[in-house]
């Protein structure tokens, strides 16, 4: 009995050793993926294309939602936000934080996400035209202001 129960822990201890350990590379798309931030960089460009190119000709809308998926997309992102999250963050902080986003309050915030992130956008592009006019105008327009 004995002999059964020390092969029983020993065994238990191998599992949890070799078991499916996943890298902190591993473990940072999988945040990275629950936590919704391909939706989060979409809603950011949509944002960004909507207060900043109002003025634009159509083909020049195009050229520049080309221009920022292709330097803010996620598929120009994804590696550079894998590194900055597995460097940023401790393996038992990353399987917290995936524990947390798989519980249904997790959840609940991450369907939030998308809300706040399209009110954010919207809120500093005004605050970046607001920044600009102030920048831009002319020394009589400022005095008017």
């Amino acid at each position: 009995m004995r002999f059964l129960t020390v092969l029983f822990l020993s065994l238990v201890v191998a599992g949890c050793s070799f078991g499916s350990h996943k890298s902190s590379e591993e473990l940072a798309t999988e945040y990275l993926t629950l936590a919704g931030y391909q939706g989060i960089i979409n809603s950011t460009i949509s944002g960004y294309e909507a207060q900043l190119s109002q003025t634009l000709k159509h083909e020049d809308k195009a050229k520049m939602h080309q221009i920022l998926v292709d330097s803010m997309g996620w598929d120009a992102t994804k590696k550079q936000l894998v590194e900055i999250v597995a460097s940023t963050y401790s393996v038992e902080e990353l399987e917290a934080g995936i524990n947390y986003m798989n519980s249904p309050i997790g959840k609940s915030t991450i369907a939030k996400n998308d809300v706040f992130t399209k009110k954010y956008t919207e809120l500093v592009g005004n605050n970046l035209k607001k920044a600009l006019a102030k920048c831009c105008a002319t020394p009589q327009q400022n005095q008017s202001q």
